[in-house]
Order: structure tokens, then sequence, then C-alpha cells
């Protein structure tokens, strides 16, 4: 069923959902909030309807669940917020149609963060809809996933930011995203790698449909597609 919350997991805790179950925000703060030190594991539930769906600074991963209609409506991280120091690891999950004022829309992460055969789509935010990771040294790392649909409503990143820090997509789809630079991927100053990967159909309204890279950014592309992106700009 249903469990109105929000919640704060402050200890190592494993919490799995039997059935449909249901953690609702009741939008008065995060649905979740996984303290620092605290390694949780949140397993099979549907997580929704707080302001930003989950606040990580511990250790946390995400496992068949779905974090969806979440609102970020002051910061980062509507989906998933990701703190400094912090580590995330969303796996067989999706993250979609949630909404940030601030950047990632769907997931935003400060400290280290793993995709893994999820789903992220329809999520917005200002900039960086789907992911955002930023920071100098944050990794984050996009294996088997499809980031899809997702819209930066200001400027940059419809599906992917990469600032500072190293983005590794590999195996992975990022389609029919939107932006004003960068619909596909955004990279500002990162060191990012796509692999076995395809970034298409995406749009942006100025430049860099599929891939933008600025401020001394390095991409490396292997064996993979970039294709039928637009950019409106030039």
């Amino acid at each position: 069923g249903t469990c109105t919350g929000p919640f704060t997991i402050s200890k190592d805790l494993t919490l799995t959902g039997s059935g449909p179950a249901v953690l609702d925000g009741n939008q008065v703060g995060p649905t979740v909030t996984v303290g620092t030190g605290a390694q949780v594991y949140l397993n099979h539930l549907s997580i929704t309807n707080g302001i930003g769906g989950i606040s990580n600074q511990g250790t946390l991963t995400v496992g068949d669940s779905t974090v969806s209609g979440n609102t970020a409506s002051s910061g980062p991280g509507g989906g998933i917020n990701n703190g400094v120091n912090a580590t995330l690891v969303v796996t067989a999950s999706t993250v979609r149609d949630n909404y940030s004022l601030g950047a990632g829309g769907g997931i935003n992460s400060n400290g280290s963060l793993t995709v893994r055969d999820s789903w992220l789509f329809g999520n917005s935010a200002d900039n960086c809809g789907g992911i955002d990771s930023v920071g100098t040294g944050v990794t984050a790392t996009v294996i088997n996933s499809s980031v899809y649909g997702n819209t930066a409503r200001v400027s940059v990143g419809g599906g992917i930011c990469a600032s500072q820090g190293t983005l590794t997509l590999s195996e992975s789809a990022v389609y029919r995203n939107t932006a004003g630079f960068g619909a596909g991927i955004y990279d500002n100053d990162g060191t990012d790698s796509v692999i076995r990967s395809t970034v298409t159909n995406n749009t942006a309204s100025d430049q860099g449909g599929g891939i933008y890279n600025v401020s001394g950014g390095t991409m490396t592309v292997t064996r993979s597609a970039v294709q039928h992106n637009t950019a409106n700009g030039g």
C-alpha cells in the first residue's frame, strides 16, 4: 500500500517493498532522506510526491524501483539529489516525470553516480533535464541505460550534463531530448567517454544538437552513432 512520509533514514537499512509499495512524500520535503554515513538499499518501491524524491548524503542503492512525480522547487535534483561525497547506484529502475527548478530534473549528483540497466525519461529542469553530474573529481557512469525525452527548459543539457568531473556512457542510448545547447550531452570542462552508444534525434534550439563540448572539455566517442540531431541556431 501507500506509506505517507517524508522519511529519514539515519542508519544502515535495507527496505524492500512487497507488491505495489509506495512511499509518498506528501509534498512536505524529500520523500526519502538518507543521512551521512548510512548505507541504504531501497528495493521494489515507488517513490513519489516529494519536494525532491530522494536526498542522499550516504551510500544508497535504488533497485527495481520507480522515482516519479517529484518536484524540487528550490534546488537541484527533482528525482534524486546525490550530495557531495555521497555514493548513488541506480539499477534496474525508472526515474521519470520529475521536475527541478534548478538543475538535474531526474538526477543531480555532486558525488559518485552509477546508473545501470535503467530508464530516465520525461524529466525537466532549468538546466540538465535528465542527469546533472557536476564537481571536480565527481564521477558518473551510465551503463546499458536509456536517457530520453528529457528537457532543459532554460539553457543547457537536455539529456546529460557533465561539468568538471568524469562521465562514462556505455552501451546506452540518449535520444529525443531538448535544450538550448547540448540537447543530448553537454560537457563543460569534463572528461567524457561515449562507448558503443547512440546519441540520436535530440534537438537544440541553439547549438549542439547531439553533443556540445566547451571550456576545455575532453570528449571521446568510440564505436558509437551520433546522428539525426538538430541544432536550430547553427
